[in-house]
């Protein structure tokens, strides 16, 4: 009964706070779309943050559970490890095509929001993943220094969610490209940001 109860609660919030924001969402919105009292969300979650939290959580485990196992599988494959594998293990998981409309729309909700409220909860999620892609890209790029990587990293998933998430596109003759393309496009522009490291300024 409680599973039930809090996945009501996780599905009622999730769908609220993609369409309206963190800020846009009351509590009451939340408990009459769940068919709740304020009572249970307290009780499972402690807070409106916590209950955003773990509507987070939900969705990015499985997401991060691949990611790890993408690595590990690439660490000890026999060819060893890429700057474009480690992207892909990275990137794959959560790129259009891989995921539901619903998580697209929460990852974008996400990065919507602001610092202070998913700061902690991005540190939370992601802080370990991260810190075990960027050690593995230093293994492949071992005379680049880690604030380098980590940036160019992050620069690569802004560029990801301008592909999952933008809308109509500005520029003409690239509409007609298939999910594949752009996701080949995605990987090659990011593989070579990254591998522009390695050239002496």
């Amino acid at each position: 009964m409680e599973d039930s109860t809090q996945n009501r609660i996780l599905d009622a919030a999730e769908s609220l706070f993609i369409e309206f924001g963190y800020a846009g969402t009351s509590m009451r919105a939340i408990t009459e779309k769940a068919g709740v009292n304020l009572a249970a969300i307290n009780y499972h979650f402690g807070s409106k943050e916590g209950l955003f939290a773990a509507t987070v959580h939900r969705r990015m485990a499985s997401i991060n559970s691949s990611r790890l196992s993408r690595l590990e599988a690439l660490l000890n494959s026999e060819t060893g490890a890429s700057v474009e594998g480690i992207l892909e293990a990275f990137f794959a998981p959560i790129l259009p095509g891989k995921t539901q409309p619903e998580l697209q729309r929460l990852i974008a909700r996400i990065h919507a929001e602001p610092p202070a409220l998913v700061g902690p909860i991005l540190e939370q999620e992601f802080g370990d993943i991260v810190n075990r892609f960027i050690s593995a890209l230093q293994q492949v790029m071992p005379g680049v220094a880690k604030a380098k990587i980590a940036f160019q990293l992050n620069m690569s998933l802004g560029v990801m969610l301008q592909v999952m998430h933008a809308g109509p596109i500005v520029f003409t003759g690239i509409t007609g490209m298939s999910h594949q393309q752009k996701m080949q496009q995605l990987m090659a522009f990011c593989s070579q940001g990254m591998k522009l490291l390695e050239t002496p300024s």
